[in-house]
This record gives C-alpha cells, sequence and structure tokens, in this order.
C-alpha cells in the first residue's frame, strides 16, 4: 500500500493519493474537494510499507502547470 500526501509550500495538506496492495498511487493534480489546484510548486510525501525493511519514504517537489 502506497500513499502520497501533497503539500503547499506552507506545509498545508490539499491533497492524498493511495492505492491498493501492490499498486500504483497516481494524483491528478486535484485537492481533496477535487477542484484543480493552481499552477505552482508543490511538496509531496510518498510512504510505503514494506515487509522486510518497514517503512520506506521518498520526498521532493512537483510543479503543477497549466
Amino acid at each position: 500500500d502506497t500513499t502520497i500526501n501533497i503539500y503547499t509550500l506552507s506545509g498545508e495538506k490539499v491533497a492524498e493519493a493511495s492505492s491498493g496492495v501492490g499498486g500504483a498511487a497516481l494524483w491528478d493534480g486535484r485537492n481533496q474537494s477535487g477542484e484543480a489546484l493552481a499552477s505552482g510548486a508543490y511538496f509531496f510525501v510518498a510512504k510505503r510499507y514494506d515487509e522486510r525493511s518497514g517503512w520506506e519514504y521518498k520526498k521532493g517537489t512537483v510543479a503543477v502547470l497549466k
């Protein structure tokens, strides 16, 4: 299971996407209310659980362009 949380540069969580077991988590560029996010830079934190190594985290930035 993988979860991706999307945050504004000020740290406000605006979206979350999750996968099923063994699947990919996809984000459509919309916030939690279903509205398209404004163009700009956002942070993401992706996490998944691996039975051998425990929780794995990836952090980075993503740009939304219209």
